[in-house]
């Protein structure tokens, strides 16, 4: 799912230099560089570390790129710790 990617920021959907007309293929990130709603979080963090993304969008299916969410590395990073604290609890009783 990965292709030549263009490196922009965020703030850039926001410089006063962008043009009004621009599309946001123009500015994204990781256009070809997505995460299916069907994905553990730890295939999406696998997604963010290959990508080397701190953001991707999360898409209908592979087939049909509409955008559904975002998600961010730092929130799937701190539900997988949870759920690793959640699965180490369980093992010693606590």
């Amino acid at each position: 799912m990965k292709s030549k990617e263009k490196n922009y920021i965020t703030a850039e959907a926001h410089a006063a230099e962008l043009e009004p007309s621009a599309f946001v293929r123009d500015i994204v990130h990781h256009p070809a560089t997505v995460l299916l709603p069907s994905m553990t979080v730890k295939e999406a963090v696998a997604m963010f570390e290959s990508a080397e993304a701190e953001a991707l969008a999360v898409v209908q299916a592979p087939d049909k790129l509409r955008v559904m969410g975002l998600l961010t590395e730092s929130y799937a990073l701190r539900r997988y710790s949870e759920g690793l604290e959640l699965r180490r609890q369980e093992l010693i009783g606590d």
